[in-house]
């Protein structure tokens, strides 16, 4: 429960929310991601409430990189640019070079090639999840219960290249 909570993040800052178990990262992650909504107050995403936002449109706003990444049968390049499918061979190489997915997706045998989710390692189906979230247009990336071991740990500059996100980390 957050009780007297009040927080702004302006457009293209970055934000890491940590703290042991029950202080509240979770339910701030979800007031934010409107699944779950506040008794008294709101929650706001570029000045307009979350509660006026309908699905299609808060989905725009936000994606989400659950600690068990989603991964679906398909080519490499529909699950990495699946929030932005009209994403252009150089934006996709862009993304996987920054986020250090080059060699992985080479390794799948490129991005036209077929991927079955149950022959991937967990870290692997963070980095397609991160990448998909790096190339979606969404203004707010939520990374839940991100770990030492989440691909981004080692490369928080590839943050940086991306002005208009905003990436919580629970």
């Amino acid at each position: 429960m957050l009780d007297g909570f009040d927080l702004v993040v302006p457009d293209g800052e970055h934000l890491a929310i940590v703290g042991p178990s029950g202080v509240g990262k979770s339910t701030l992650a979800a007031l934010l991601c409107g699944t779950l909504f506040p008794s008294s107050g709101g929650v706001c995403i570029g000045g307009v409430p979350v509660s006026a936002l309908d699905r299609a449109a808060l989905a725009r706003q936000r994606v989400v990189l659950p600690q068990e990444a989603y991964v679906f049968a398909g080519t490499v390049r529909e699950n990495l640019t699946y929030h932005c499918p009209d994403a252009t061979d150089g934006q996709l190489a862009g993304a996987a070079d920054i986020l250090g997915a080059t060699d992985m997706v080479q390794r799948l045998g490129g991005v036209r090639a077929w991927l079955d989710p149950a022959h991937l390692s967990a870290g692997e189906r963070q980095l397609i999840a991160l990448t998909r979230a790096y190339l979606s247009p969404a203004r707010i990336a939520v990374l839940d219960e991100a770990r030492p071991t989440h691909p981004l740990a080692g490369r928080p500059h590839a943050i940086r290249p991306c002005p208009n996100v905003s990436f919580i980390r629970t």
